[in-house]
């Protein structure tokens, strides 16, 4: 204890309350330091915390309010400041690491209950071993056991860290929370007490971490029931019951006798097995491992279900993509003389019906059908060279130097981007004074980004002239054709016609039917009301003696019969009649037409409707406009992404409507000594309809059906989204 204040008299130590008001301006002499313990901050003036401030220094007078704020000096001078107001709690009491908000609002930490029955319906699906992926992977998709063990996996990391930290950051503040205060009454209590929460706050945290943790794995189980739900809805309707589903899927065998290992419905994998066989076993066949695989289709409505019933198998997509869009078929069309598909002479499903006789050994003329075959594939093989610009040429080098452009001109929204960024930058300096260093390095990055800018700019604007040397004699082609087409245009507008009005041919011959007949009924009608009109003659007199019964009168004729017939004709075809005036305008302005007319205007349509090719090389001529400006003004048609083209020349590709850089490059069609022309006729004679066969449009070379598997589908308009 300071010597000056423990000299003090007895008098001097009254408390600071006894005294008059001004005494309370004063220092009270004789403070009792050993009972200050006892009293409360609020018991003593603003002169007696100064005094003991100056006699024990500031930590008395923090021991005293159990507190020690760095920015809260004592007054010294003036008059004493009015009683400061309350300090509110602070909202957040612990560390503000600890101030996380797990997401647990709506979560549920389980999945609502289920009937036995619905458990029952895809609980199968689990012991499915079978396809590649196994199918439970093909059907949960996003929501695969693998998935929810990550999700659950990387959601517990990331919130046990924070968590980590709040612990690591609440025990700092405990530290402090304990050795503050020490000595006063409830010290103890306010450090157990701080304790208490901040275990309850760990403990709470922790507590939601659980909670969205079995949120997140509820989720994918939701999600698996759900897609497991609806692909047995959707198969349900392609296959027609529960039963059908489950013995089908669960009959997915691997074929190990082909290169890859393609999976398929055990029938079509059967006679894979005969054509590996037929061939002479893995070195005589071509590598697949794209055949059965749902492809998202049990989520989705789609009709074609080949691949994920295990029916259909594909073989070296990128070198024999799938051609479907109308730009790529068209310039296919045009150039190879439209030999783009090998063309057996019959539609779909004749052929696919004589491709099953072949496969039962039932028909009668194999030898002629694969003879034409032969021809056929030859002819759409021989195109696809032709198709393919010739290496070293003027065409495949300006092709090339296009593709290096736009590889190199990808980088010219950065460039842009980086060159704005330097210009704004120099435009902040000072216009004089400055760091001139600092203006110099900067003007020097400017003109360094607009030589880059200019080049990559350079580069885009050389890639049309390119490629229309690449392209030069397909572009050639293309305006032939379309001066060719428009000429069928002013052909068109000289007779009256509207092209794209035409009728279909069938149309036309119902109406070139019918009218004839509705001529002849409608004229004994009027003949026989004409009749009818006339006064009935007057019967003859009989002979005397004559015992003849009279005559009886001829029966009435059908009039009605022949009216109601006459009406049933005209309902048939008044549609047609229709579209028939649409497609002469002039024609249908004409009033009191007879059905001589009728049959004069069947007459003008007919060499626009007995010829198809008129009207679809009208239709098709947009796409050829089209056509001409894509192969040069647009690069993405050409080449796809960067990522793309450089896969290109690295020998992959794409699969469908590929770019055309690729069938530059590769062609369309790429028999190999395996994907060869004995392999195509053995997959025919064991059941499989080849998609290179297909018409144009849908002309899949890569691509084989099981055709006999195909008639277990009941309903080809199934899943979501089902066409009513």
């Amino acid at each position: 204890m300071p010597t000056a204040l423990a000299a003090r008299t007895k008098a001097d130590r009254r408390p600071a309350t006894a005294g008059t008001a001004a005494h309370a301006r004063a220092p009270t002499r004789g403070l009792p330091l050993e009972g200050m313990t006892q009293l409360s901050i609020s018991a003593l003036s603003p002169a007696d915390v100064l005094y003991l401030q100056r006699c024990a220094g500031n930590e008395a007078v923090c021991a005293l309010m159990n507190r020690c704020p760095d920015d809260a000096p004592v007054q010294r001078k003036g008059p004493a400041a009015p009683p400061a107001a309350k300090p509110k709690a602070p909202q957040f009491p612990f560390a503000p690491g600890c101030d996380l908000k797990i997401p647990v609002e709506g979560s549920a930490p389980g999945l609502v209950a289920k009937a036995a029955k619905e458990v029952e319906d895809i609980e199968w699906i689990d012991g499915v071993k079978t396809g590649d992926p196994p199918l439970p992977e093909q059907i949960d998709l996003t929501f695969q056991a693998s998935s929810e063990a990550q999700a659950s996996k990387t959601v517990r990391a990331q919130w046990e860290k924070k968590i980590v930290a709040c612990e690591t950051a609440e025990k700092t503040r405990l530290a402090k929370v304990s050795s503050t205060g020490v000595g006063t009454p409830t010290h103890d209590a306010d450090v157990k007490t701080a304790e208490t929460a901040s275990q309850a706050k760990i403990a709470e945290l922790r507590k939601n971490l659980e909670t969205l943790v079995a949120s997140t794995e509820a989720k994918y189980e939701s999600g698996r029931d759900n897609n497991r739900r609806v692909f047995m809805e959707t198969m349900n309707c392609y296959l027609g019951s529960d039963a059908a589903t489950k013995d089908h899927f669960q009959n997915l065998v691997q074929v190990s006798e082909f290169p890859g290992g393609p999976w398929l419905y055990k029938d079509a994998a059967e006679a894979l097995k005969g054509v590996a066989k037929d061939m002479g076993g893995k070195e005589h066949l071509p590598t697949s491992d794209n055949a059965q695989n749902l492809r998202e289709r049990h989520l989705h409505y789609k009709e074609q279900q080949g691949h994920p019933m295990g029916f259909s198998i594909d073989y070296y997509p990128s070198d024999n993509p799938m051609i479907s869009e109308a730009q790529r078929v068209a310039l296919l069309q045009l150039v190879t003389g439209k030999t783009s598909n090998v063309d057996t002479g019959m539609d779909f499903g004749p052929r696919r019906g004589r491709i099953e006789q072949i496969a039962a050994g039932t028909d009668k003329d194999v030898e002629a059908f694969f003879n034409n075959f032969d021809v056929a594939f030859e002819k759409t093989k021989k195109a696809s060279d032709a198709f393919r610009l010739t290496p070293g040429s003027d065409e495949m080098k300006a092709l090339d130097k296009a593709k290096e452009n736009y590889v190199k001109s990808a980088d010219l929204p950065k460039a842009q981007d980086s060159l704005a960024a330097l210009e704004k930058q120099i435009a902040t300096l000072p216009k004089s004074g400055g760091d001139p260093k600092q203006r110099q390095a900067l003007e020097a990055k400017r003109a360094a980004a607009e030589k880059t800018t200019q080049e990559l700019e350079a580069a885009r604007d050389a890639i049309p002239g390119l490629l229309a040397t690449a392209f030069g004699p397909w572009l050639k082609q293309i305006k032939t054709r379309i001066t060719e087409v428009e000429k069928i245009g002013i052909e068109a507008k000289t007779a009256g016609v509207v092209i794209e009005n035409l009728p279909k041919k069938s149309s036309l011959d119902s109406a070139a039917t019918i009218l004839p007949k509705m001529a002849a009924i409608e004229q004994k009608i009027a003949d026989a009301e004409a009749k009818a009109k006339e006064p009935s003659p007057a019967p003859a007199p009989a002979a005397k003696g004559s015992k003849a019964k009279p005559k009886k009168a001829p029966a009435p004729p059908p009039i009605e019969a022949w009216k109601k017939q006459d009406k049933k004709w005209k309902d048939a075809v008044t549609p047609i009649l229709g579209s028939m005036d649409a497609a002469l305008p002039a024609q249908a302005a004409k009033k009191d037409r007879t059905i001589a007319d009728r049959l004069a205007q069947i007459d003008a349509l007919r060499p626009w409707v007995d010829d198809p090719t008129k009207a679809a090389d009208w239709k098709g001529l947009p796409t050829l406009r089209k056509l001409q400006t894509s192969l040069t003004q647009d690069t993405r048609f050409v080449f796809g992404s960067v990522k793309m083209a450089n896969a290109i020349d690295r020998g992959s590709g794409d699969a469908k409507d590929v770019p055309i850089y690729q069938l530059a490059k590769k062609g369309f069609f790429n028999p190999t000594d395996t994907y060869s022309l004995a392999f195509f006729k053995t997959m025919m004679k064991h059941g499989f309809d080849p998609g290179v066969t297909w018409g144009p449009g849908w002309t899949d070379a890569m691509h084989f059906d099981y055709v006999q598997g195909f008639h277990q589908i009941v309903d080809y308009a199934c899943g979501p989204g089902k066409k009513k």
